[in-house]
């Protein structure tokens, strides 16, 4: 069954060219997406589009099977858990369990019941030990996590990440790709990170100038490096010739 559904959907913000022009594809339930393009190809605004914080102009969008409008916006974002680029954007309590807790807490969980939920969504992302800390004192790699978990408590169907690995150290990207690699969600992520998206997407779209130009394999995606080019992208790195 298709969890995402795009349907020639197009979108512009005032006064520019079309970031979304007559895009469509289906993602069923439990795919993991990449989204890819140059800088400018739309890829945050598909994205906003999944999340039901933009709303198609022209065609039709579907999560779980309703549309996606202002009407049905509860629906949507109940759907759908939203991991921004900047985690100082989602964390913002005194305490990682208070971060984690709030979106539950604010659906009317409590006492045992939201405990529960939190120290669930904190063992997913490993970061129980963390759960008295401060998130303002965290790295940058446990800030990504914990914002995850945040997003986790809410036991979302489908979880769209926009640039997970931005500004991670090696360790901190393999970790959250093990991670990402254990999640039985709907995933659809927005990526520069190529390699990233070889290791835990099996399938690619690839936007270009708010077009999809390709929708298919992620090896297949990546195999033919004029291809890419061609679309301001360039090899991952693994992929790559060594002088």
């Amino acid at each position: 069954m298709s969890t995402v559904v795009f349907h020639s959907v197009s979108f512009a913000y005032d006064g520019h060219k079309r970031a979304l022009d007559s895009v469509s594809f289906d993602i069923d339930a439990n795919e993991s997406v990449a989204i890819v393009g140059a800088n400018g190809a739309g890829k945050s605004t598909l994205l906003q589009h999944t999340a039901g914080l933009l709303f198609a102009q022209e065609g039709t969008i579907e999560i779980n099977g309703v549309p996606s409008s202002k009407q049905n916006v509860a629906h949507v974002r109940s759907n759908i858990g939203f991991v921004f680029q900047d985690p100082n954007d989602m964390l913002f309590m005194p305490t990682v369990f208070e971060d984690v807790a709030f979106g539950p807490a604010n659906l009317g969980l409590t006492g045992n019941e939201l405990k529960l939920r939190v120290e669930k969504a904190l063992q997913q992302t490993h970061t129980t030990e963390l759960a008295e800390r401060p998130p303002h004192h965290l790295s940058g790699g446990q800030k990504r996590l914990v914002s995850l978990a945040a997003v986790l408590a809410m036991e979302p169907k489908i979880l769209a990440f926009d640039e997970p690995t931005a500004h991670l150290d090696p360790r901190a990207r393999r970790n959250l790709i093990n991670i990402f690699r254990s999640l039985q969600q709907t995933r659809i992520t927005t990526t520069h990170d190529l390699d990233f998206a070889l290791d835990v997407c099996e399938r690619t779209i690839v936007l270009s100038e708010g077009r999809v130009v390709f929708d298919g394999s992620t090896a297949n995606a990546f195999s033919n490096a004029q291809r890419l080019e061609s679309w301001g992208l360039e090899l991952p790195l693994r992929m790559q010739k060594k002088d």
